[in-house]
Order: C-alpha cells, then sequence, then structure tokens
C-alpha cells in the first residue's frame, strides 16, 4: 500500500468524446499459453507455420478445453518459456506479425441452448477481469435454478473509463448477449447495478424489458459478492444468484454469437502524468509496443499495474502481452515518497469503507493485541480492497496494517 503515497492521484475524467483510439500490433506478438489462473496449454503449432486470425495456436494436454488463439496472421518466430501477468514463467509463442490479418471464418450461431452457451464459454476461455473463467461461473446443475443475474456496472478502478464507453457504444451487443443469458436462464431477473455516483446514461440498457436497474451508493469489487447481492436485491440464496460483469457480456456475444475468439480489448490507458484515454488493443500486443506508440519513454516508467491502482495488478515488465479481461493499463512514475503523520481524525477511511469498518480503530486493536474488540468491530470481515491507504491525507498505510494484523491476531 505504500504505492499509493508516491503517485499522482489520477484525474477523475468522464468520457468526453466516443472516438476510440487505436494502438496497431507490434512486429511480434506474444501469446502465454494459459487461461487466468488455470491451466497451462500446450503449443499446437511449431517454428516456421503459418497462422491465421482466430486459428488455435494452443490448447489443454489435461482433457479440459481451454484454447489460446493468434489475433494476427503471420509466421511463428519461437516458442519460449516467458513470464505471464502473474509472474509465472509459462509457454510462450511468438508470432511474426505479417500486418494482414488473414483471419478463418466461422459460421455465426443459430441456435443457443445451455450446452451449446457453456462451450463456447469454455471453447473461447472467456474470463472476466480477474481470470475468473466464465464457463466455471455459468456452469449449474439447472439452469432453471437461478433465479437472479447481477451485471456489476460499476468499475473498482478508480482511472478506468471502459464502462462508459461501453454502455454508449456497444449497448446492442450488450443487449445480445442479455438476451442470450434470459433465452437459457428462464427464470432469472437480470439486474444492471450502477453507482449513482458515475453518473452514466444508461437509458439504452433500461429501454430494454429484459433488464432491470439498481442505482447503489457504493462498488464492491469480485471479493464483495454477498454485499453486492445484498444491497442489490436483498438478502437472496447466493446459489441461485450469478455475478458478473459487462465486459463479460461483450465476450459472450463474441463467443456465443459470432463464433469467435476475443481478438481486441478496450483499455483505459494512463500516462505517467496521469492522464487517461481508452484504446483499441490487440490481444498479444507486448506492453512495451503501446508505450513506444504512445511516445512514453522507458525512463518515464517505475512501475507499470494492470486493472487499478488500487486492487490491481503491478506488471513484472514490459515484456508481458495484453491479455484477455485487460480493463486498464497505468504507466506509473513515483513522485517524492510523503512520510506517514499522525491520524487527523478526518473520518475518510470510515467514509470510504465498503463494508463500513472502522480502519484507525481496528488498527488500534490489532497494536493492543485486543482480539475480542477486532472481532467485535468486524476486522476479520475486511478484504483488503485498499481503498482507505488511498483516501488517507496522513498516508497511513491502513489497509496492508489491518491485512498483517488479521494473520497475527486471528491466528
Amino acid at each position: 500500500m505504500e504505492l499509493f503515497s508516491r503517485i499522482k492521484a489520477p484525474k477523475m475524467l468522464k468520457l468526453k468524446s466516443s472516438t476510440l483510439k487505436e494502438i496497431n500490433p507490434g512486429k511480434e506478438m506474444l501469446y502465454n499459453l494459459s487461461t487466468g489462473y488455470g491451466n497451462v496449454c500446450q503449443p499446437v503449432v511449431k517454428v516456421g507455420d503459418m497462422v491465421e486470425v482466430s486459428q488455435v495456436i494452443g490448447e489443454s494436454s489435461q482433457g479440459k478445453s481451454e484454447k489460446i488463439y493468434s489475433t494476427v496472421s503471420g509466421k511463428v518466430l519461437k516458442i519460449i518459456d516467458s513470464p505471464n501477468n502473474h509472474g509465472s514463467r509459462v509457454p510462450t509463442i511468438i508470432i511474426e506479425n505479417d500486418g494482414e490479418y488473414k483471419k478463418q471464418e466461422r459460421q455465426a450461431t443459430q441456435q443457443v441452448d445451455y450446452e451449446i452457451y457453456i462451450e463456447a464459454l469454455r471453447k473461447y476461455s472467456l474470463t472476466d477481469t480477474q481470470g475468473i473463467k466464465l464457463y466455471e461461473k455459468y456452469k449449474v446443475d439447472n439452469p432453471k435454478d437461478i433465479t437472479s443475474i447481477i451485471i456489476n456496472a460499476s468499475s473498482w478502478d478508480i482511472n478506468s473509463l471502459v464502462l462508459q464507453y461501453f454502455i454508449n457504444e456497444k449497448s446492442v451487443e450488450i443487449m445480445e448477449a442479455v438476451n442470450i443469458i434470459k433465452s437459457i436462464f428462464v427464470n432469472a431477473s437480470i439486474f444492471f447495478v450502477f453507482n449513482k455516483k458515475d453518473g452514466f446514461d444508461y437509458d439504452k440498457l433500461k429501454s430494454s424489458q429484459n433488464v432491470n436497474i439498481k442505482l447503489i451508493n457504493k462498488k464492491y469489487n469480485h471479493k464483495m459478492e454477498k454485499q453486492l447481492i445484498n444491497e442489490a436485491i436483498g438478502n437472496t440464496s447466493e446459489n441461485k444468484v450469478l455475478v458478473d460483469e459487462i465486459q463479460s457480456l461483450l465476450g459472450i456475444y463474441s463467443a456465443v454469437k459470432l463464433n469467435e475468439p476475443v481478438i481486441n480489448e478496450v483499455i483505459t490507458i494512463t500516462d505517467p502524468e496521469m492522464n487517461s484515454l481508452n484504446y483499441k488493443v490487440r490481444v498479444g500486443t507486448k506492453i512495451s509496443d503501446i508505450y513506444e506508440a504512445l511516445k512514453i519513454k522507458e525512463e518515464q516508467i517505475d512501475k507499470i499495474a494492470r486493472n487499478g491502482l488500487i486492487s490491481g495488478q503491478a506488471l513484472i515488465g514490459a515484456s508481458v502481452p495484453v491479455t484477455q479481461g485487460t480493463e486498464s493499463i497505468a504507466f506509473i512514475k513515483y513522485k517524492k515518497p510523503e512520510s506517514e503523520r499522525a491520524c487527523i481524525r478526518c473520518g475518510e477511511c470510515v467514509n470510504v469503507c465498503p463494508l463500513n469498518l472502522y480502519p484507525i480503530k481496528l488498527i488500534n486493536y490489532i497494536n493492543k493485541e485486543d482480539t475480542q474488540e477486532f472481532k467485535k468491530y468486524r476486522g476479520d470481515q475486511c478484504v483488503e480492497c485498499g481503498l482507505c491507504s488511498y483516501v488517507c491525507p496522513s498516508r497511513i498505510n491502513l489497509s496492508s496494517k489491518i491485512a498483517l494484523g488479521k494473520s497475527n491476531i486471528l491466528k
């Protein structure tokens, strides 16, 4: 959490234009043969092979149906072990992009049932922004048992503008995906949950009879599904509720309706001055090709964060590729660090906590090793989102102190 005291706060921008800039793919494209946090695939092509867009280049050797697809056409240059976004070394295919983008054509899906739906999610290895596989999320014993599907339409990533773009420009594709889901989970009510403060224009979604719009006061990340469900639709049995994201709907539209893998991602890219814009980036593009295209110098970058400054992921370097589920990339330049100061009792940490905890009081109980009071004030329920650390004017690393304290005081 000390990162927060060493970077500028991002500018809270609203999307001013629907224009989507595009970053051209580099000469070499990288494809880690792993999907999300799951199975590592094996190459099904060899060095020297020519491949096309949407061609399978890797698949599981363990009987699972995850597949990796090329997003460019060209020659397979190398197959090496290389780090993925999570820092693990996995088989990686490097393809020389010929710039022609020859594509393997596929027939659009005409009829969709539950089996076809789940197989499409598996076949195209769809994941959400947390790397969670969609086919595992939607796989249930009986689709008719699902009573509610919540689409979290409030981004936890404070410098992301992609949701604004999707709602403004991709509402047709979003509603196509909703209609597919509704045709399968026939007893489910579908709720789009928005944060009131975001001020999104959701009229295009509101006009559909298949969705309900819910406005709530707080934002919830993937660790807070129980709280999101409770605020959106009440205390409903969790095994009858599914929670997903708008980004997932676009992947579902591509996989189920068009019978195609995800080729491009819309990504909010934040430069070292904390200016943010949306770009279309082809999956497999190296991070180094992005900052070179934007004329950002390597010496300007101290850290690269994927999918959020608060609860996102620090990348190990610029040689890793853009992967499916990438919502934002921030090129961070540190400023002079500020020293931690005494609490001024401003209450900001309390105001921002999505679970209504009292962070500074929890730290006092940790320091006193008062397990009883720590539990009384629900310290064991902290989801370590980092918001309290982010807003603290005294630069106290509240979240990291609570996380450390939980592991010590609750053993």
